[in-house]
Formats: structure tokens, C-alpha cells, sequence
């Protein structure tokens, strides 16, 4: 098994300041003698507070994101929930190359329906410019050739395709195109 990262985007830490921020005002105003006798608070309090946590975690599972490829076997992509688990033969390994932006437009990110979208980075499921389905890990500060483009066979009509930007995209490529 051989295992690739994804880029990992620079500057989103101060999202998790804010939303942490927020968890904590919420938590202390809990103790506010007016709101302390409000029982409801407490409950909105606790769920909000939960909440926060679990968008923490699925952003940071998503930015730390890595591609595990069993040879001849499966590609698994460890990205949090909603993260697609290939078997080979639903990989076109002909298709599979680098993406050059200025040439590619059409395939590039147009509206998201399930995933994280901070400025510089997307992850999850994105509809694309020419109207298919994409999955995406992608960081738009990393360097120029590290975005590569992975279409998928499904035996039914929802073909897509995965678009990650990888720390090694030629070590990448080179593993998925061996006999």
C-alpha cells in the first residue's frame, strides 16, 4: 500500500480561533446570572458547542487529508465524511493526469453541495464548471503541476471525477499508471 498527502493549506487556523472564540462566549454567557435560570439555554448552549467541535474536526480531517492506493486493489481517500473508497476497476487509470488550470477551466470548481470551502482551500463534493460531479481537495496556494485529475467509472450514469492537489503528484502519477 502506498499512501500520498494532500497540500495542506496555509493561514485556515484563525478559523478555528473564531469558531472556538464563539464556543467560548457562548459557554460563558451560560453563567450570566439572568441566563443561568434558563434551563433551554443550557441545551442550545451544549448543542451549539457540540456542533462547533464537530466542524473543527471535519475541516481538520479534511485539510490533513492523505490517498492510500493498494495496488491493482482499491484507492481510499481519508478526507473525513462523505470521502470516496474506489475499487480498481472503477479508476479510468488512462485518464488520470495533471491539470493545467489555464487549459482546464471547465473542469474547475463551480458551487459546492457537501464539503468545507474556506478562501484558498474546498473540499468535499463540488458540482464544476461544464456541470459534473467532482470531489475535490483543493489548495490554491500550492505549487503549479501539483493538482491532479482522477476520473471515475461508476456502473451507473453518476460518473465523476476526483480533483486533489498532492504534495508528490508525480510519484502519484508514476504509482497509478505501473502495470
Amino acid at each position: 500500500m502506498e499512501s500520498f498527502l494532500t497540500h495542506v493549506p496555509q493561514g485556515t487556523e484563525w478559523y478555528y480561533v473564531i469558531m472556538m472564540g464563539g464556543a467560548a462566549v457562548m459557554i460563558a454567557s451560560a453563567f450570566h446570572p439572568k441566563v443561568r435560570k434558563m434551563r433551554w439555554y443550557w441545551g442550545i448552549t451544549a448543542m451549539t458547542v457540540a456542533i462547533i467541535f464537530w466542524g473543527c474536526h471535519f475541516v481538520h480531517s479534511q485539510e490533513h487529508a492523505s490517498i492510500d492506493v493498494v495496488h491493482g486493489e482499491s484507492l481510499r481517500v481519508k478526507a473525513g465524511s462523505g470521502s470516496p473508497d474506489l475499487s480498481w476497476d472503477e479508476i479510468d487509470r488512462d485518464g488520470i493526469r495533471r491539470i493545467n488550470w489555464q487549459n482546464d477551466g471547465e473542469i474547475a470548481p463551480a458551487h459546492r453541495n457537501f464539503g468545507t470551502g474556506f478562501p484558498g482551500f474546498a473540499a468535499g463534493w463540488f458540482t464544476m464548471k461544464n456541470g459534473g460531479k467532482a470531489f475535490v481537495i483543493l489548495v490554491k496556494d500550492a505549487p503549479e503541476g501539483s493538482d491532479v485529475l482522477i476520473p471515475v467509472h461508476e456502473k451507473t450514469e453518476d460518473a465523476y471525477q476526483m480533483i486533489l492537489s498532492l504534495q508528490d503528484p508525480q510519484g502519484f502519477l508514476d504509482y497509478m499508471t505501473q502495470p
